[in-house]
């Protein structure tokens, strides 16, 4: 008779635990790695952790949070992404719990659409407010209240952030400024027009010109920009400047001959001889690539194309949208197009032109304007009526959809990655005047309500910087009665 040994799971081989460990949840990984000194130095691993940070690697750079492991003597050097799920964890407990601290600014509430939230290229976190009767104010996170730095008034077309450097753009006059460490000093660097070859000398007077119809967009370190010219735009063409080096690397024709022959082809129609209601758009990304979508209002067509700065070409198109206008987001591998046909219409196609899923949209404004319509590197998210619809992004191949019902019908404010719906209930005084909005927290995950962040004096203060917040422990909102902007951080314990 043959004899039986047991065998319990401690005697498994590493690589077979760790291969059961990537079948795991991550609440439950994280038990695993408590378990005892062996499975923790099995399961200390990069490759293991990261698919359960859903925040971008830079968030945590600056993170010393080691929760789970601290105290263990043996176990001081936790891998990089177990640290970081320790330090996400813990943010979504406080946010699920309400608990936050407030810090003030003296942004006027009635200006809070200026506000510029970014991490730059060190890990500083920044807040830049740009007005043309104040100028530009800039405060460390950190430190706010206490201002960093104001810059000269001057009128302002937009404040953007790239890398260490901030741009800010009148017209198409820009200039760029730098942070510069220790003390991130912001300091000018150079100034340029981008319709031009070279650095615009700092003695120079800058007059300005009327762009008609500009377009600028900031990627990796490029800024690009073009401005259309409105009797004839085959002849508009895109101007691309590496900020890191100061000067122009590319100048573009925009207009593709493969719309020229699609339209030829499909409707007859040569649009070079007539293209009087037409227009241009570019869509920014998180990769060295970036989106152009053209359009033949009056033939209702659109073709949106993907450019590759490393290339410097149009390397595909994406899509062609029966429709007189189209808004694109680009996310990794995958986009999103909204636009107008019989109803409005959210599609999501991959970068090289394939069909992965649609959604319609019942409404009669632009989703996208209105802030019903998010798309993160992980999810679309879409809401009308009471209902939240999901797409989960698996990859750029697979796309599934879900729903839940909220217990409320109005809009939603924001989304604040990487799981977390902001959602408002108006309170009237009688049927012609709001006088706060209640709001609350869902979970996307679970469609559940998490918690309440309470009353609201102005709807559209909250939209933006909801949406607009990138750092992922704090939000800035206006609450009813306050003078100043608060700052939540759902760190503080």
């Amino acid at each position: 008779m043959e004899s039986t040994v047991a065998v319990s799971i401690q005697d498994l081989p590493p690589e077979i635990i760790e291969t059961i460990a990537t079948y795991l949840g991550g609440d439950d990984l994280h038990s695993c790695f408590s378990v005892c000194r062996d499975w923790a130095k099995i399961l200390n691993s990069n490759k293991i952790w990261r698919k359960y940070c859903v925040y971008p690697e830079k968030y945590f750079k600056t993170s010393g949070c080691t929760s789970g492991s601290s105290g263990n003597k043996d176990f001081e050097d936790v891998c990089f992404w177990k640290k970081s799920y320790d330090r996400q964890k813990l943010l979504w407990e406080n946010w699920s719990k309400g608990r936050f601290t407030k810090k003030k600014t003296d942004v006027c509430p009635s200006k809070l659409s200026n506000l510029v939230y970014f991490v730059d290229n060190f890990f500083n976190y920044w807040l830049v407010h740009s007005h043309h009767s104040t100028g530009i104010s800039v405060w460390k996170v950190d430190e706010i209240p206490s201002f960093h730095s104001k810059l000269e008034k001057i009128d302002q077309f937009r404040t953007l952030p790239i890398k260490n450097k901030l741009i800010a753009l009148y017209s198409d006059y820009i200039r760029i400024f730098e942070f510069k460490p220790p003390e991130n000093e912001l300091l000018l660097q150079y100034r340029f027009k981008f319709s031009e070859d070279t650095i615009i000398p700092e003695d120079s007077e800058f007059i300005n010109e009327y762009v008609c119809r500009q377009r600028f967009i900031i990627v990796d370190n490029f800024f690009i920009g073009y401005c259309a010219n409105i009797t004839d735009l085959r002849h508009t063409y895109l101007h691309i400047w590496d900020c890191d080096l100061g000067k122009k690397v590319a100048k573009q024709s925009i207009f593709q001959q493969s719309f020229v022959d699609y339209m030829l082809s499909s409707t007859g129609i040569d649009i070079t001889k007539d293209f009087e209601d037409g227009n241009l758009m570019l869509y920014d990304s998180d990769s060295r690539r970036f989106l152009v979508n053209t359009m033949a209002c009056v033939y209702n067509q659109c073709e949106i194309s993907l450019y590759s700065l490393d290339e410097m070409k149009f390397v595909n198109v994406v899509a062609r949208i029966e429709s007189v206008s189209a808004w694109c987001i680009m996310k990794g591998d995958t986009i999103c197009i909204l636009y107008l046909s019989n109803c409005y219409q959210v599609c999501v196609y991959n970068t090289r032109g394939t069909f992965l899923a649609q959604m319609d949209f019942p409404g009669f404004y632009h989703p996208y304007e209105y802030h019903w319509f998010w798309m993160t590197s992980t999810k679309v998210i879409l809401s009308f009526g009471d209902t939240i619809r999901v797409l989960d992004i698996i990859d750029s191949e697979n796309v599934c959809g879900r729903s839940f019902t909220t217990n409320t019908n109005k809009f939603i404010l924001g989304y604040v990655e990487p799981r977390f719906l902001l959602l408002y209930d108006r309170i009237t005084i009688n049927t012609f005047q709001l006088i706060s909005f209640y709001v609350s927290i869902w979970d996307v995950e679970s469609g559940l309500r998490l918690w309440d962040l309470g009353h609201l004096k102005s709807v559209d203060s909250c939209r933006f910087l909801f949406t607009a917040s990138i750092y992922p422990s704090k939000v800035i909102v206006h609450f009813a009665g306050e003078e100043e902007v608060s700052m939540l951080d759902f760190e503080g314990a």
